[in-house]
């Protein structure tokens, strides 16, 4: 049995996830065959960029909904200007005292443990970072991934946060360890994995004037929940690099087969004890 936490970034999706077909049968394409499944949270947010923070009526909300499937609600925020600092304290007081807070920034996480010392919280990706080069040629064999989390200073950086889970996705043509890391729970993200992310939204500096294109100051319309592009190398291009693609200001990568064989069996094994699953995700994008 692997538990699953159901990630949206915008409310409406949940909303319309859980009153269309059933939430468990939407996850089903996402995990590896043969393997049972448990919803245990439903998150809210965005782990990339601060303009998609939820307001509280939306967290309000969401967590009403993770309530009536009886399961947990998590809040997953970017990491934050000073001026996203204020809006996350804005929101905080709509998160239900039992909720999980996953956070991709230091900063954030200092704050939240001296203002809200109840919460639960989990290091997101950004702040578990490993070496991610989706346009290297496939290996003949992929190496184990190498986890910062292997680190003994890493680990106690962490627990000085009160934090004893992190979240990871696998790095380019590798595969999953064999055991569980020492001192630490893993939450996987499943089906993709992000490469480098930056405060430049491409698609959102289409409309801007040419001397404001490509800066963070772009006038945000969202764009990057309704358009996905292509990343292509345009040199020395190879048969074997992995499918890459930019949302917003995020670059990611398709998993492919083998490594998501090895993510199938990390699961059966028990090295993750939870996994993550994108369900307001660009369809054309989603690998099964």
């Amino acid at each position: 049995m692997v538990d699953i936490a159901v990630s949206f970034t915008e409310f409406r999706n949940l909303d319309a996830a859980v009153c269309g077909q059933p939430l468990l049968d939407s996850i089903v394409p996402y995990v590896p065959d043969n393997i049972p499944l448990h919803i245990s949270h439903i998150r809210l947010g965005n782990e990339f960029c601060e303009r998609l923070l939820p307001t509280r009526r939306q967290i309000e909300k969401a967590a009403a909904l993770a309530d009536q499937y009886d399961v947990s609600f998590a809040l997953v925020t970017p990491n934050l200007t000073d001026q996203g600092l204020k809006r996350l304290q804005h929101v905080m007081s709509a998160v239900p005292a039992a909720s999980e807070i996953i956070v991709n920034d230091w900063g954030v996480a200092d704050m939240l443990v001296q203002l809200y010392p109840a919460l639960s919280l989990t290091a997101g990706r950004l702040l578990c970072k490993h070496l991610k080069e989706p346009r290297i040629a496939e290996p003949t064999v992929d190496p184990v991934v190498d986890w910062p989390v292997k680190s003994a200073h890493f680990r106690e950086l962490l627990a000085s946060f009160g934090i004893n889970r992190v979240e990871v996705d696998l790095a380019p043509h590798t595969s999953m360890p064999t055991a569980k890391a020492d001192g630490v729970k893993l939450t996987l993200h499943l089906h993709n994995g992000y490469t480098a992310k930056s405060h430049v939204c491409k698609i959102g500096s289409i409309k801007q004037p040419t001397a404001r294109k490509f800066t963070p100051e772009h006038n945000c319309q969202r764009e990057c929940l309704r358009y996905v592009t292509s990343v292509s190398r345009m040199i020395y291009p190879s048969r074997n690099d992995l499918g890459v693609f930019q949302r917003g200001n995020t670059w990611f990568y398709n998993y492919t087969e083998r490594m998501n064989a090895s993510i199938a069996e990390a699961i059966r094994n028990t090295v993750v004890d939870r996994t993550v699953v994108m369900l307001d995700w660009h369809e054309d994008h989603r690998t099964h």
